[in-house]
């Protein structure tokens, strides 16, 4: 992967100037909450589990898939009534904004993904959370 990584500091900077929390994000779609656990449905965000053993050179036990934008995702943190439509296209030719690694045992890969085809939405980024629990490759 040719995306360099980023310190924590960088990622915070980031996401403070697009408006987003990720540890708000992160909480909300990842745990802490039966209601979205990797395999939940729900109305507002649809996130599935999968497996494989390799994905776009991460080693992945689990991801969760989340199609919306991360503004949209983080509002939903807020209890905003949004309606976000359900994609199902593959993730292997996404983009890594960043590795989020909180310690040596929980590992969240950041992925974008742009929809540049598709009614009614389009050109559409797509956000997608990859929880790698026994460890997570350096980019």
């Amino acid at each position: 992967m040719d995306t360099p990584s980023l310190s924590k500091s960088d990622i915070e900077s980031l996401l403070e100037q697009s408006g987003a929390n990720f540890t708000a994000l992160q909480t909300r779609c990842l745990g802490r909450d039966d209601r979205w656990s990797l395999l939940a449905h729900s109305r507002k965000v649809h996130v599935t589990s999968c497996e494989s053993e390799e994905l776009a050179g991460v080693s992945v036990l689990s991801s969760a898939k989340i199609y919306a934008t991360l503004d949209e995702v983080v509002a939903l943190q807020d209890n905003a009534t949004l309606t976000i439509q359900h994609f199902s296209e593959a993730i292997e030719e996404s983009k890594v904004l960043y590795v989020l690694k909180e310690n040596a045992e929980d590992c969240v890969v950041v992925r974008w993904q742009d929809l540049t085809f598709g009614i009614p939405i389009q050109n559409r980024d797509v956000v997608v959370l990859e929880v790698n629990p026994s460890s997570c490759i350096p980019m």
